[in-house]
C-alpha cells in the first residue's frame, strides 16, 4: 500500500511539473498581429490588389541567429486591409549581428510585399529601412503579450488603429496602448511619441534597462521630439502615462 501511494504521489507531482513547465512555455509566446493597410498604395497596380504577403525571422532558425523568411499569405479583413496574427516566442530570433548590428536579439527584420518572392519586397523608407538598410525591424515587446500593429505599405510610421475605419480598431480606450505612436525604432538619436490619443496632457519617461529615469517631459500633447542623441547605444523603455493609465514600450537607441 505504501509503495502504491508513494507511485501515486510521484505520478501526481511528476503532471504538476508538465502543467508548470507548459505554462512558463505560454508566458513566452506573445501572439502578434499586423495589418497592412493598401488604401492610400497607387505603385502596385501591376499585381493582384486582393494578396498581400509577410515575410521576416518568424520562423524557426535553420542555424543559430537565423532564420527561414517564410512568406505568409495576410487576410483580407476590409477592402486594401490585410492582416496576419501569428505566436512569437521570446528569444526565438537570437539575433544576426554578424550581418547587421541593428539585428539584435528579438528585433527581427520584415517588410511586406505583394508576392511571394523577395524582388518584391516593399520598398521601405528612412528612417525605417534599418534591416541591411533596405528592411523594417520589429522590436518585441516582453511586457505586451497581445502586440497589434498596423503599417500603411511602404511608409514609415506605425498607423494608429482607429484610422482604420474597423468597428473592432474604433474604441480609444480599448486600444489606447495599440495607438500610441513612438518611432522610429530602433532609433539613431531622434525619437517622436504621438501622445493625441491620451486624452489629457502626459508624462513621457525615458528609462535605462536597470528602470532609472534618464529623460523626462512634462505635460506632453500631440507628437513629441526627443532628441536622445549622444545617449549610450542600448535597449531603453518609455513610459507614458496621464495620470488614469500609462503605457510602456521597449525601443533600441543604435
Amino acid at each position: 500500500m505504501k509503495k502504491c501511494n508513494t507511485l501515486a504521489f510521484i505520478a501526481f507531482m511528476f503532471l504538476i511539473l508538465i502543467g508548470k513547465s507548459g505554462l512558463a512555455s505560454a508566458q513566452d509566446l506573445i501572439s502578434i498581429t499586423i495589418i497592412c493597410d493598401m488604401r492610400d498604395t497607387t505603385d502596385l497596380q501591376s499585381y493582384d490588389p486582393s494578396v498581400m504577403y509577410l515575410t521576416g525571422h518568424w520562423t524557426p532558425p535553420t542555424e543559430p541567429g537565423k532564420g527561414d523568411w517564410t512568406f505568409f499569405t495576410m487576410d483580407s479583413i476590409a477592402p486594401n486591409i490585410f492582416r496576419y496574427t501569428f505566436e512569437y516566442e521570446l528569444g526565438f530570433f537570437a539575433g544576426n549581428e554578424a550581418d547587421d548590428p541593428d539585428l539584435l536579439a528579438d528585433c527581427p527584420g520584415w517588410y511586406f510585399a505583394p508576392t511571394d518572392d523577395w524582388s518584391t519586397a516593399e520598398n521601405v523608407p528612412a528612417p525605417c529601412n534599418v534591416a541591411w538598410d533596405i528592411q523594417r525591424i520589429f522590436v518585441i515587446n516582453p511586457d505586451d503579450p497581445d502586440t497589434i500593429v498596423a503599417f500603411k505599405y511602404g511608409v514609415c510610421e506605425p498607423e494608429p488603429l482607429n484610422d482604420l475605419g474597423l468597428p473592432e480598431y474604433s474604441g480609444i480606450d480599448e486600444v489606447q496602448n495599440q495607438n500610441l505612436l513612438i518611432y522610429p525604432n530602433p532609433s539613431n538619436g531622434m525619437l517622436y511619441v504621438d501622445c493625441s490619443f491620451f486624452q489629457s496632457k502626459t508624462q513621457i519617461e525615458l528609462m535605462d534597462i536597470s528602470g532609472r529615469v534618464v529623460k523626462k517631459i512634462e505635460n506632453a500633447a500631440g507628437t513629441v521630439a526627443i532628441d536622445i542623441t549622444g545617449m549610450p547605444s542600448s535597449i531603453y523603455l518609455v513610459r507614458v502615462s496621464d495620470g488614469s493609465s500609462s503605457v510602456l514600450r521597449k525601443i533600441v537607441l543604435r
